[in-house]
């Protein structure tokens, strides 16, 4: 794992939070806008764990699973909310109704609020010295 990759990793993060805080603006009433928000959601849920794992990685620590990567990232220090994180894995992989947030709309707003995605992941990450900085 190189370093440019790891910074390639945050900057393509930060962009993907800031098209689904973007998307959380879009009002709710609108189908097509819901449907594109749960996506952003899904994304931005997959860029975080890959993430994860590619600073894991960078440290010496290899996981193959987004689980696997969150517990690892928490046991570690990377993250501060292990339970939030596995919540919103879960979240991300439930079969959501075209048209209905229901429980994925708590969790695109947790992610999109920067509760945990950012401020786990953007913030835990570049304060870590083994960290480069973005490009």
């Amino acid at each position: 794992m190189t370093e440019p990759k790891l910074a390639d990793s945050m900057l393509n993060l930060s962009r993907a939070l800031l098209r689904l805080r973007e998307a959380l603006e879009v009002p709710s009433d609108q189908a097509l806008a819901v449907d594109g928000t749960i996506q952003r959601f899904e994304f931005v849920i997959e860029l975080c764990w890959k993430t994860l794992k590619r600073v894991l990685a960078f440290e010496g620590i290899d996981t193959t699973t987004p689980r696997e990567a969150v517990v690892q990232a928490f046991a570690v220090g990377l993250i501060d909310n292990e339970t939030a994180w596995l919540d919103m894995l879960r979240d991300r992989n439930r079969d959501g109704i075209p048209g209905a947030l229901g429980p994925q709309r708590n969790a695109v707003c947790r992610c999109g609020s920067g509760r945990c995605s950012q401020s786990c992941c953007s913030r835990s990450l570049s304060s870590r010295r083994t960290w480069p900085a973005s490009a």
